[in-house]
């Protein structure tokens, strides 16, 4: 499994475009701020610490890893 995180304002919609056609997904934990997950009713800036974690899970092909 690999994962990697995403900011969620307009910049970074070219990287979510991508990630997703990646494969990547969001992992289901939610949004972090400052990397602690954010709480429903608490206001927060849209900023670059806003970020939406996605995963990936990684197949190898054991014969060609040999």
């Amino acid at each position: 499994m690999v994962g990697i995180g995403v900011g969620l304002y307009a910049d970074y919609g070219a990287a979510q475009r991508l990630y997703t056609s990646l494969g990547f997904a969001p992992d289901g934990r939610g949004v972090t701020y400052h990397g602690s997950l954010v709480k429903p009713g608490t206001e927060y800036l849209v900023d670059d610490h806003l970020i939406l974690w996605l995963t990936k899970r990684l197949h190898w092909d054991n014969e060609k890893d040999h």
